[in-house]
């Protein structure tokens, strides 16, 4: 399983999930109970869990998650396929796990990225 930033492939990925999530819906139910729906978009939330990772990796990883918007390949089980999709990163901690002579490690790391 691999997972690509633009062209840069994510370091110590364990695994990740893709959900699906309906944005600006209006429920409603009309008189006979039936319920009726104004369903805007369906739109991807990727959440991604990395390993430990270096000093160097995560500066990688900063430097590619810094544009608002960047493309992001992956295998989508929804489709069943490897798709590439914009998305923007709304959850990204930098949890420190280590501090060693050679330069931080840093702790597992999860990452929770929106589709535009």
């Amino acid at each position: 399983m691999e997972l690509y930033f633009g062209e840069f492939k994510v370091p110590s990925l364990l695994y990740y999930s893709a959900d699906r999530d309906c944005r600006n819906t209006k429920k409603e139910y009309n008189a006979n109970g039936d319920m009726l729906i104004d369903l805007v978009s369906r739109k991807l939330t990727l959440t991604v869990w990395l390993g430990r990772l270096t000093a160097e990796q995560m500066e990688k990883l900063q430097a590619e998650t810094m544009a608002v918007f960047f493309p992001v390949t992956f295998f989508d089980p929804l489709k069943g396929e490897t798709v590439t999709s914009t998305f923007h990163l709304s959850e990204h901690p930098a949890q420190t796990a280590l501090v060693t002579p050679q330069g931080l490690v840093f702790d597992e790391v999860k990452l929770v990225l929106e589709e535009k």
